[in-house]
């Protein structure tokens, strides 16, 4: 019996970039973490300059964008202000994923997370569904 032996991921820069949930369900008016991350194997200690951009289908602007070791949200879209972040030590070792805050309806939708690490760039669409909470009855 021959054993499987995976393809090397150069061929396709998106294959460096993977997601823990593709397809997460976010409660209505709760925190939400979208996971964006460099394949474990492509990842080292501490890498270089890591650039990580958050965008959503059918919207102007970004969701959220760190670059140079610091938020870049001049072209935020108002609709994530304040509510969207990462985390900067995880950023330096190729982890771009994004926290959202206080949960919206319209936050509905396909994100596209795309990092930029050194000479290895990808990105990965995560399908962002919301649901409401029923209350106790």
């Amino acid at each position: 019996m021959a054993a499987f032996v995976p393809a090397s991921s150069s061929s396709s820069s998106s294959s460096n970039i993977e997601s823990d949930n593709r397809f997460p369900v976010a409660n209505l008016g709760e925190e939400v973490l979208l996971s964006c991350q460099l394949t474990p194997a492509e990842t080292p200690q501490v890498m270089g300059d890591v650039a990580v951009t958050w965008t959503k289908a059918n919207l102007s602007g970004v969701v959220y964008k760190y670059k140079d070791g610091a938020p870049q949200l001049a072209d935020q879209n108002p609709q994530f202000s304040r509510r969207t972040s990462v985390f900067p030590n995880a950023v330096a070792r190729g982890n771009g994923s994004l926290l959202m805050a206080a949960v919206r309806r319209g936050d509905d939708g396909v994100y596209t997370c795309s990092i930029d690490a050194d000479t290895r760039a990808g990105s990965v669409d995560i399908h962002l569904r919301t649901a409401g909470r029923s209350s106790p009855a």
